[in-house]
């Protein structure tokens, strides 16, 4: 037919029975123009003009995955004395003891191919996937940041994932002072000495030779 100045633009939403209508003009070279920006849901989509209509099209909009919910439990290594410890749920920020077993346990928006957290400096821990749910461990040496990337089983990717930082607290080494006699002195081999030791860590012992 002609090339047409001006057609209508009629959408619908997915949920809703309100039809839009838009008056689109025609571009230079007589095509026609129109961005859907920000679709939430699914929409169908057709033209008119003087009551010829085309066909209906439909964008069809997919949800990438996401993290719905994380939790953390802390096992901190066993010299320390420290009992184990579970994070806020959704808190992933982690603070303890180098040598600390982080249990990482996480449940997604829709179930996952493959799922795994993401160090700073390309380190990769991938997660054991269930459905929707997902389980991992590592072990804290050395600060950086972490994310948990994931695939549905449509081989679509999250996007633009929350980073979390790993801080290590200090453990100071294990100190000794002999307080009495406070002093050198010269003995002989038959001198009975009385001598106190004074030792201590921030987090205790577990063996004195």
């Amino acid at each position: 037919g002609l090339p047409q100045a001006e057609i209508t633009l009629t959408s619908r939403r997915e949920g809703e029975e309100v039809e839009e209508r838009k008056n689109l003009k025609a571009e230079p070279d007589g095509s026609f123009r129109y961005l859907f920006s920000s679709l939430r849901v699914s929409t169908t989509y057709g033209f008119e003009r003087s009551g010829v209509t085309s066909p209906i099209y439909r964008l069809t909009v997919i949800n990438r995955p996401a993290v719905r919910q994380l939790t953390v439990m802390l096992r901190p290594p066993a010299y320390s004395g420290l009992p184990h410890r579970q994070l806020d749920d959704n808190v992933g920020d982690i603070t303890a003891l180098k040598g600390t077993r982080a249990a990482v346990a996480i449940a997604t928006s829709a179930p996952c191919r493959q799922a795994s957290l993401l160090f700073d400096g390309g380190a990769r821990v991938p997660f054991q996937i269930q459905g929707a749910e997902g389980r991992t461990e590592f072990t804290l040496r050395a600060p950086g940041r972490y994310r948990i990337a994931l695939q549905d089983s449509q081989g679509i990717e999250n996007v633009d994932p929350i980073d979390y930082s790993i801080v290590i607290l200090p453990d100071a080494s294990p100190t000794a002072a002999i307080p009495v006699p406070g002093t050198n002195l010269d003995v002989t081999e038959k001198t009975r000495l009385p001598m106190l030791f004074r030792i201590a860590d921030d987090y205790g012992f577990t063996g004195l030779r």
